[in-house]
């Protein structure tokens, strides 16, 4: 995969859903309602209702609540082993939303129906094997969620780190990685997710970091030729690690 190709990989997610940056909030049941759904849409990610915890006619007054609250876009998260799917469906297609993960059931049984209506379909997987079925299924767009990320995730255990690359190997639709850490309050899980966002950025973010880095140097140094040394030491390294970082990850 080249550098083009990973840019690329970036912007299909934001534009799969038509928002401004590639960051999905979770449809937590009990939580995710429309105030939260509408603030992250409006913050420019996709914010998404958690259906899993209403019944219809309170997903339809969430619904309708957040489309007042926000003109951007949003979904619905939808648990497919509940005894009224067919109803919360019904619903979403009334009220002509635009977005719907599905979860913890068989992809296949309303994907189609979903599609459509104009939806985008996108579904929560736990394991390659699953995913592997989403895509036959024809969804749009997977997310590969970890033992630790709470919900509906399989018998397996496997976490995050270790399903992210295990699906991809298998999908060229768009791949959501779920992200959930408990103990955020120590530093090494804020430097797992750095790392992967730096894996999964075009080189070109690399390449303009050792740029700055080199420039800052050559101006402490206070002098014209420790800057442009500086910049062009940046440069060169920036390209290599840049390359270096999605070469390794990808």
């Amino acid at each position: 995969m080249n550098a083009t190709n990973v840019y690329n990989f970036m912007n299909r997610i934001n534009e799969l859903f038509g928002i401004k940056y590639p960051i999905i909030q979770g449809g937590m049941i009990w939580c995710s309602g429309w105030e939260l759904a509408s603030a992250v849409s409006n913050s420019g990610g996709l914010g998404l209702i958690g259906s899993g915890s209403m019944y219809p006619d309170v997903l339809r007054e969430h619904i309708i609540k957040c489309k007042k609250a926000t003109h951007m876009p949003f979904g619905v998260n939808l648990p497919l082993l509940y005894a009224n799917s067919e109803e919360h469906i019904k619903v979403i297609i009334e009220e002509e939303v635009k977005i719907v993960f599905t979860s913890a059931g068989n992809p296949k049984q309303y994907t189609s129906k979903l599609q459509d209506h104009g939806i985008v379909v996108v579904h929560v997987v736990a394991n390659k094997k699953f995913a592997i079925k989403c895509v036959e299924a024809g969804v749009d767009a997977i997310v590969a969620e970890g033992f630790e990320a709470g919900g509906h995730n399989g018998r397996e255990e496997t976490t995050t780190f270790t399903l992210i690359p295990m699906v991809k190997e298998q999908l060229s639709i768009p791949l959501i990685a779920a992200l959930f850490f408990s103990s955020i309050d120590n530093a090494r899980p804020l430097a797992a997710i750095v790392f992967i966002l730096a894996a999964l950025t075009d080189w070109l973010d690399g390449w303009v970091f050792g740029c700055v880095i080199g420039c800052v140097t050559g101006l402490v140094s206070g002098r014209l030729t420790g800057w442009v040394r500086g910049w062009l030491t940046g440069w060169v390294a920036g390209w290599v690690i840049g390359w270096v970082v999605v070469c390794a990850w990808l």
